[in-house]
């Protein structure tokens, strides 16, 4: 039998009547309680989404970088500091390292850079990309991104809440910013193939190639290979100091950096591989190993040719599509000389015996 709710009134058992504004009232002020959890819920909530974005904690502190990558490692030096601390009076070298650390340190927390470690006035820092890397260290130094389980060694001290980080990636970087000058930003090839250049480009930064150069990893660790870049910006102020600075300071040169490249009037040479679609599509591996054996040898024979300004030639860039390898030089006879130079030098290499043996081994 269907009924109806008439009454105004609502009694609880044992209990006077709650009049209808004061069970307004009572309602209201616990759906008010929970709209008010709830909303602090979603504050709460797009607060640590956010700050999962820049790699902070729920309380603002900047999380150390996991091995990948994009986690960079940037180390920072004061170049000169011992004379420094010498020379200037009382005081001076104090006042002025307190002024670098506040700054620094301020600097790397707009980054969300990690300070993992300090060796005298030289900071050891990790970020979590190669871009919040550069824009802290454009006034600093040296770094390598691209830290592979197997390159470094992630480590949490036992009793304390810090990290560390190790291995090749540490040694590695180390090597990278002792080859900068002052007020120079080195990066290794690691960290240049993971920068979005032209979103840098349109902020005023400029990343240029240094050439290939062979570094000295330390005491005991012998040496390695690598192509360098700097990090500069775009202003007057700033266009001159690749120049004025000079070549970084390495063990040695191996390839030709943007400071060699001609200026005012300049000659072009193309080089290419004839027949190279056809032993790709014969033995895919063994073009790819003669590929780099010839390009590797145009490079390095740019190192030769002769000039008032040695090297002579800047390698402007390689393509492995037709083994195309593009150079720049001050005059048309450089460049015959290098081409008649890098066919000379081709014809005493140590060609696989397979490309030997096949059709496309010709007889010189």
């Amino acid at each position: 039998m269907p009924s109806s709710i008439t009454a105004t009134d609502f009694r609880v058992a044992g209990g006077p009547a709650l009049s209808t504004p004061l069970l307004a009232i009572v309602i209201a002020v616990p759906v008010g309680l929970c709209s008010l959890l709830m909303l602090l819920l979603v504050v709460t909530i797009t607060h640590l989404r956010r700050n999962a974005k820049l790699q902070r904690s729920l309380l603002g502190h900047v999380l150390p970088p996991a091995a990948g990558d994009k986690a960079t490692l940037v180390i920072t030096d004061v170049q000169g500091s011992s004379k420094l601390w010498e020379t200037l009076p009382a005081g001076v070298m104090e006042s002025s390292m307190k002024v670098h650390d506040e700054l620094l340190r301020r600097l790397a927390l707009d980054s969300s850079g990690y300070e993992w470690a300090t060796e005298g006035d030289s900071f050891l820092l990790c970020f979590h990309s190669p871009q919040a890397a550069v824009a802290f260290a454009i006034q600093l130094q040296g770094m390598h991104t691209g830290l592979t389980i197997t390159e470094v060694l992630v480590q949490r001290r036992m009793g304390a809440r810090s990290i560390t980080y190790g291995g090749a990636a540490l040694v590695l970087a180390k090597a990278v910013q002792a080859c900068a000058h002052g007020g120079q930003v080195t990066l290794s090839a690691a960290t240049f193939v993971k920068l979005p250049v032209e979103e840098l480009r349109a902020a005023g930064i400029s990343v240029v190639h240094m050439g290939k150069h062979l570094l000295e990893l330390g005491e005991g660790k012998g040496d390695t290979a690598l192509d360098l870049y700097c990090a500069t910006l775009d202003t007057p102020a700033h266009a001159h100091r690749l120049w004025a600075l000079g070549p970084l300071r390495t063990a040695r040169q191996l390839q030709p950096s943007v400071l060699h490249a001609p200026y005012g009037i300049a000659a072009t040479a193309f080089m290419s591989v004839v027949g190279l679609a056809q032993l790709k599509a014969w033995d895919a591996s063994l073009a790819k190993e003669c590929l780099a054996l010839y390009q590797a040898t145009a490079q390095r024979v740019l190192l030769h040719v002769a000039g008032r300004q040695l090297p002579a030639g800047y390698l402007v860039s390689t393509a492995d599509e037709d083994g195309m390898v593009l150079a720049a030089f001050s005059s048309s006879l450089q460049c015959l000389h290098w081409a008649l130079l890098t066919l000379t030098t081709c014809m005493d290499l140590d060609w696989p015996q397979a490309l030997l043996d096949s059709l496309f081994g010709e007889e010189m």
